[in-house]
């Protein structure tokens, strides 16, 4: 969990200043004493709860709750529009179709699904 892409990138989001809404099906326990000192941080039991009015929805682990996750249900409960794929798992076409933002990482970038005044800092 200490060396985890997920823990890594919500501490740099948390240090950043943002508010953060996290799930993991299995290390969430282990996940909730390493971040006890994370005031922005709020650990979920549902992975729909994460995006309940979220800005953006980001997957950081690949576990197969995540891959079989309703974008009807998760469009309805976002108030953004955002999805950043880290592990490319999503259908990028699908999820432009439904009026969703999609970054894939290390993927050819979506960015023709922008608005040009749209400004997305990764990394």
């Amino acid at each position: 969990l200490r060396e985890s892409q997920a823990m890594s990138l919500v501490r740099e989001l948390s240090k950043r200043g943002a508010t953060i809404v996290a799930h993991d099906p299995v290390a969430l326990e282990k996940a909730r004493l390493e971040l006890v000192d994370a005031d922005n941080v709020t650990l979920v039991r549902s992975a729909y709860e994460t995006v309940n009015d979220a800005d953006a929805m980001v997957l950081a682990t690949e576990w197969n709750e995540y891959r079989q996750v309703d974008f009807d249900v998760i469009r309805k409960l976002m108030k953004g529009d955002l999805i950043v794929d880290t592990r490319n798992i999503y259908d990028a076409g699908k999820l432009m179709d439904m009026g969703l933002r999609y970054v894939g990482i290390g993927r050819k970038n979506h960015v023709e699904s922008f608005e040009r005044d749209s400004a997305i800092a990764l990394g």
